[in-house]
């Protein structure tokens, strides 16, 4: 099968290679199909492909919209449209592009946004190409990698009282390094999201401990086995004072997480979305 991803080339070199668009490309080449990644700031976007000439059109979250093309005339391919922030931008922008389109499968990442008939389920993951455990010496206890958002008032309390080291901004290979340098590695989702450092964490054999949502459940984390939850920040406090003097525990979390994270890669997102897309 022919498939086109659209999706505009990351701004940062540094994660270029990390972004979902090349991650699916991968993906799709390992499920045997064949991938065309096209969108603005990629060397072939001044040449747009035919857009018939593919079986399926797989267009991504982006910075912007105003660029992509106007696919309702294109009525071979089947359209997918993965939404991968409405948690940040509300449902409404994604259910236009959707309409206008003239889609036929949309995609949430956040599985509260799954409402009707023609919307699926496609949780985040991470890329077992570029994410993976690189056997790094522990040098640092308790640590954050990613951004402040609405994180920074936690983030500065457990600097405080716990000695977490944040590594603000840091992408690509050196986000790798730092999450497989750490021996306990904090997360917390923006608002209903999963985000990709639940799974980029476990993917790099690092401990994870993350705010708990409905999602963790339907795909198979269990806390204290895989992964370690907290509920506020009371239980967050009582969590870091049990498990960051236990290393034993921590250690044994870490291996157990990295084979669970096994099934959450890219490729093993595309093999379910394929088996799905082929009895639509």
């Amino acid at each position: 099968m022919k498939i086109l991803i659209i999706q505009e080339a990351g701004r940062h070199k540094e994660n270029a290679e990390f972004r979902e668009g090349v991650c699916l490309f991968r993906a799709f080449e390992e499920n045997n199909w064949t991938p065309t990644l096209w969108g603005k700031g990629h060397e072939n976007f001044k040449t747009p492909p035919d857009f018939n000439s593919f079986d399926f059109i797989f267009n991504l979250e982006n910075y912007g919209d105003e660029w992509i093309p106007d696919l309702s005339a294109n009525k071979k391919p089947l359209k997918i449209l993965w939404s991968i922030d409405a948690h940040c931008r509300g449902e409404d922008p994604y259910e236009k592009i959707f309409k206008e389109g003239d889609y036929q499968l949309l995609l949430h990442s956040t599985l509260d946004y799954v409402k009707k008939p023609h919307h699926l389920w496609f949780p985040n993951s991470f890329c077992n190409h570029k994410i993976k455990n690189l056997n790094l010496n522990k040098t640092s206890k308790f640590s954050f990698v990613g951004n402040h958002v609405n994180r920074k008032p936690l983030l500065d309390f457990l600097t405080d009282k716990y000695g977490l080291k944040q590594n603000i901004f840091v992408i690509g290979d050196n986000m790798v390094k730092e999450i497989n340098k750490t021996t306990l590695h904090f997360n917390k989702n923006m608002s209903i999201d999963l985000n990709y450092r639940n799974f980029e964490t476990i993917g790099c054999g690092t401990a994870l401990i993350a705010d708990h949502n409905h999602m963790y459940d339907h795909l198979g984390f269990k806390d204290g086995q895989n992964v370690i939850f907290y509920n506020n920040l009371d239980s967050l406090v009582e969590k870091l004072n049990y498990y960051l003097d236990n290393e034993p525990e921590l250690s044994r979390i870490a291996r157990e997480g990295e084979v669970f994270s096994h099934h959450h890669t890219y490729k093993e997102r595309v093999k379910k979305l394929i088996k799905q897309v082929s009895i639509t």
